[in-house]
């Protein structure tokens, strides 16, 4: 017997925390969701397995569309023409009782909101029992685990479990579901692949593709074997882009391009051991304070665009330095003509949130815009920027070096 663990899809769900990504990359990762699940697609006829559990989060109701379920129908009536079953359960974002009814084809089974046993027999004559549930609304407090029955009379019985350790998502602990003496627990809810147990597996896939830097490394699915008596589950890459963060330790440099000739051998480096398309976001470590003019640049974006740049004209095309960000000793100087107390009390009112909306987003209507700038970083960002720049003008010492 061979079967394929998923969860966490989020098919439709928008990538976050992108900057300046050019348009015919910014195509790629915006279906890269959806490129990935058809290669997993690809990957169930070519090993002809027997079965597809689909541990929740598929979708995102908030983003569900037409598009999402088309999309949905013609995958796996792909699976259809080679009779591979799915066996799909709702989660906390993909809940929505309007589509409970629909039609994802013959050989799609979608779990009720009830604990439910569905039987297969597979090619080679074993029988197994999936359970599963899908949830009706977003939070579930209440332990799901205790309405699993225990192992019935099959070579193999499998738990589908969308939930976590701690509430509020369906409760539940190892020894819980060691208790029922299944072969195997699908969970799903967790984004990060993890391995909860291995007699017997209870496993998270995470997502199969990441969306954001927090969601960094190699993502992927499950092809889970029957060897004797024992399900083995085997991970096996799947995203269509990956996300990292690659810290780097700087030394003394004086100019924006003496840190370019640091940084780009060491990117070309890492960029060559990349699979598939990398959103890199690079962390710089010093261990002194750097000069404001290159902090500034390396703050306000011109540095990651000149790294772009770069690596492009060296025919560099799998990575893409998404952001940057800085780790380096706090100076504590005083502003340069100016008592830090002032300085101190004034930021206090010119970067409050109620002055930020006020004076720099009153004509700008997108929540998404607004909504950023409520962010406690984002308000220290500004002012971070701010003194840096009015220190670079009382000093005046405001001239670029290249």
């Amino acid at each position: 017997m061979k079967f394929i663990h998923t969860a966490d899809v989020h098919l439709g769900h928008p990538f976050t925390g992108l900057n300046n990504v050019p348009n015919n990359l910014m195509q790629q990762v915006e279906q890269a969701t959806f490129t990935s699940f058809i290669q997993l697609i690809d990957f169930a006829l070519t090993e002809n397995v027997d079965f597809i559990v689909v541990t929740g989060d598929l979708f995102d109701t908030q983003h569900q569309s037409v598009q999402v379920l088309d999309f949905l129908v013609t995958q796996f009536k792909r699976l259809e023409a080679q009779h591979i079953m799915v066996y799909l359960s709702f989660g906390n974002h993909d809940f929505n009782q309007t589509i409970a009814g629909f039609d994802f084809g013959s050989n799609v089974t979608l779990f009720s909101g009830d604990v439910t046993i569905k039987h297969q027999t597979t090619q080679q004559g074993e029988t197994v029992n999936i359970v599963g549930f899908s949830y009706q609304e977003q939070h579930i407090q209440e332990q799901v685990i205790d309405q699993f029955p225990m192992k019935g009379t099959v070579d193999f019985q499998i738990g589908m479990y969308h939930g976590a350790v701690d509430g509020p998502y369906a409760p539940f602990s190892i020894a819980e579901m060691r208790a029922k003496h299944y072969d195997y627990w699908a969970l799903g809810h967790i984004h990060k692949r993890q391995v909860l147990s291995e007699q017997p597996f209870i496993i998270y896939p995470g997502n199969l593709q990441g969306q954001n830097i927090k969601e960094a490394g190699i993502k992927g699915f499950y092809l889970v074997t029957s060897q004797g008596d024992t399900l083995v589950p085997e991970f096996i890459p799947g995203a269509n882009v990956i996300w990292e963060t690659q810290t780097m330790e700087i030394p003394t440099v004086a100019t924006q391009t003496d840190l370019l000739n640091l940084l780009l051998p060491k990117l070309e480096t890492i960029a060559k051991q990349q699979p598939t398309l990398t959103m890199t976001r690079i962390e710089l470590v010093s261990e002194f304070a750097l000069p404001h003019l290159l902090e500034l640049r390396l703050l306000d974006g011109a540095t990651v665009t000149q790294l772009n740049q770069a690596l492009r004209a060296n025919g560099i095309t799998q990575l893409w330095i998404n952001d940057l960000v800085l780790r380096q000793p706090d100076e504590n100087q005083v502003l340069a003509g100016m008592d830090r107390q002032a300085w101190l009390a004034a930021a206090e009112v010119v970067f409050a949130p109620e002055n930020i909306h006020v004076t720099g987003l009153k004509n700008v209507p997108e929540a998404f815009v607004t909504s950023h700038f409520d962010q406690p970083e984002v308000q220290a960002q500004l002012q971070h920027r701010a003194q840096l720049l009015l220190e670079l003008y009382l000093s005046e010492d405001f001239m670029d070096e290249d």
